[in-house]
């Protein structure tokens, strides 16, 4: 019990910075070629969930809108929080 503890806290604290350079598809149509984005998550996965959130915010587009970036997304650093 007490490792699941410490790796869960291991979690909230350590996060990586994460950059992407590339297109921004919508229901699989390139609607912009080159878009740069940033964000500051745990993982990968919820990094490119939070660069397609800002996409939709910032080009007004529905919330429920099937955006998705098919380029990688690179980690500048890592983060830590105490």
């Amino acid at each position: 019990m007490r490792n699941v503890q410490l790796l869960l806290l291991f979690l909230r604290c350590h996060m990586n910075r994460y950059v992407y350079d590339g297109p921004v598809m919508i229901f699989d149509r390139c609607v912009e070629n080159k878009w740069h984005g940033e964000t500051i998550a745990p993982t990968e996965r919820k990094a490119k969930s939070n660069l397609a959130y800002q996409w939709k915010k910032r080009n007004n587009i529905v919330a429920g809108s099937k955006v998705t970036l098919p380029g990688k997304v690179q980690i500048e650093e890592e983060v830590y929080y105490a």
